[in-house]
């Protein structure tokens, strides 16, 4: 099995001269060289711009990558996979089941993320002065001891994987792979399938196979997650059959109305695609930009209950409004865009989406590029 050796950790990932090595000893990273950012009540951290450490990480990860053998289910973070892969296995069932874990990030034990990537990583010593192991070497280069001075109380003291850092994903994918293994030796056996995306896991069966929505199931995989000390967030499951919603995408399988009613209604498709709530957010923008051609400061108080006017505290205020309003339509724009060519490229290889949703699909992304020129040659003149 090849391995980070020392030459490997000194020239490629630490990039070190050859006057630096002998007296070259890893301390923690500075608290100086760390952000931390709150969004949507999750903590995140970033590197400072000029943080060596950005550099370092990267290094390690080009260097880890080509030595891991993932388990089949992990889906985040992965070249050339997509949350549509985390979705696609599960099209074709019908009870759906999906469970988040909390705090996914900051809850790995450091001595386990340690344990694990150990097999990695060359039992060797930078110098003999310090006698520093190359892995403990990595490990403080990848993990970050939260500060009282820090909002994350929860978490004050505690030495962590921080969630932001680039190192972090495919850590937490080395770390969680033996639990993979055992969730999907288990649903193997129940005839469910099993994709994990970071810290969400989804779970699908076929119609006769209802034991996925027994308290059996639910716990079993709430035993094997706390091998690693983790937590399942109850508050965020999801416990659907037929349709499920999650994250701007559906999970639709074939249904035909029961009684008198289906003999003359059609079957929905089984099919994988956006929730009404986003193609309906899609449709009065294409609207208020092509039909009604709304301002855009006026499309995003609308539309987006934002007033950007408010926002403002200094400056041009008139030039910032138009100037801001139009980025962040644009920026709307081309996200919808991605969500739909997401979609359709998909469906090349794997088919999941019906041929009606695909044609709707091609003539909304016609629309927004033709709103994207329209908008892209008003920011030339503003």
């Amino acid at each position: 099995m090849n391995k980070i050796t020392k030459k490997v950790l000194i020239e490629k990932i630490l990039l070190l001269r050859k006057d630096e090595i002998d007296e070259f000893f890893q301390t923690e990273i500075p608290d100086s060289n760390v952000v931390e950012k709150k969004h949507k009540n999750k903590f995140m951290y970033s590197l400072s711009y000029n943080s060596t450490f950005r550099k370092i990480q990267s290094n390690i990860n080009t260097a880890l990558n080509p030595l891991l053998d993932l388990n089949n289910s992990a889906i985040a973070y992965r070249t050339g996979l997509s949350y549509f892969d985390f979705l696609e296995p599960h099209a074709k069932n019908y009870h759906f089941l999906r469970m988040d874990i909390s705090s996914f990030f900051h809850s790995l034990n450091v001595d386990d993320v340690k344990e694990t990537i150990s097999q990695y990583i060359d039992d060797d010593v930078v110098n003999t002065k310090h006698n520093q192991k190359l892995i403990d070497v990595i490990i403080k280069c990848i993990t970050y001891k939260i500060p009282k001075n820090f909002k994350n109380k929860d978490f004050h003291d505690k030495t962590i994987l921080p969630m932001g850092f680039s190192t972090s994903p495919i850590i937490s994918n080395i770390s969680f792979r033996k639990i993979d293994i055992l969730i999907q030796k288990l649903c193997v056996k129940l005839d469910i399938t099993y994709t994990r995306y970071a810290d969400d896991m989804l779970f699908s069966s076929p119609r006769n196979k209802k034991i996925i929505h027994s308290e059996f199931f639910l716990k079993e995989i709430k035993i094997l997650v706390s091998l690693l000390g983790l937590k399942i967030n109850n508050k965020k499951t999801i416990i659907k059959s037929h349709t499920i919603s999650l994250n701007g995408y559906i999970i639709q399988n074939q249904i035909r109305l029961t009684g008198f009613a289906g003999l003359f209604s059609p079957l929905s498709p089984s099919e994988i695609r956006l929730s009404n709530k986003k193609t309906v957010i899609i449709d009065k923008l294409l609207h208020h930009i092509l039909v009604k051609k709304n301002s855009n400061e006026e499309i995003l108080k609308k539309l987006f209950k934002q007033d950007v006017r408010k926002m403002m505290r200094y400056g041009n205020k008139e030039k910032y409004v138009i100037a801001y309003s139009l980025d962040q339509i644009l920026n709307k724009l081309t996200g919808y865009r991605s969500f739909l060519l997401s979609i359709v490229s998909h469906n090349t290889k794997f088919k999941s989406t019906s041929i009606e949703t695909i044609e709707k699909y091609k003539i909304q992304i016609n629309k927004i590029e033709k709103c994207i020129n329209i908008l892209d040659k008003k920011k030339i003149h503003t």
